[in-house]
């Protein structure tokens, strides 16, 4: 996440909304995240779903349970996947698509 946000600064003009699908038992592990990241000021809902795997296919049904899964949506309604560790290099490469 930390990476994410440093890619984020260095581009002002990108909106990014960070979804977390993960179950209520990771949210105060999310909300210290967030903390160490001065991020808390950003919204955050929990997933009430008991299988949250329901939830992340709905969400991204060409997800197969790798993780970590990140979907970029642009305004248009395109999605564009990634799976594994987030980083600049990949945001850059999903950018150049959008």
């Amino acid at each position: 996440m930390e990476q994410v946000v440093h890619w984020q600064r260095k581009h002002p003009r990108i909106s990014l909304v960070m979804v977390s699908l993960d179950s209520t038992g990771d949210i105060e592990k999310l909300r210290s995240v967030l903390t160490q990241l001065h991020l808390q000021h950003i919204p955050q809902y929990v997933n009430a779903e008991p299988m949250p795997e329901k939830l992340r296919v709905a969400f991204d049904p060409q997800w197969q349970g790798e993780i970590p899964r990140t979907l970029i949506i642009d305004k248009k309604g395109n999605r564009f996947a990634s799976s594994g560790l987030l980083n600049a290099k990949t945001l850059n490469e999903l950018l150049k698509g959008l």
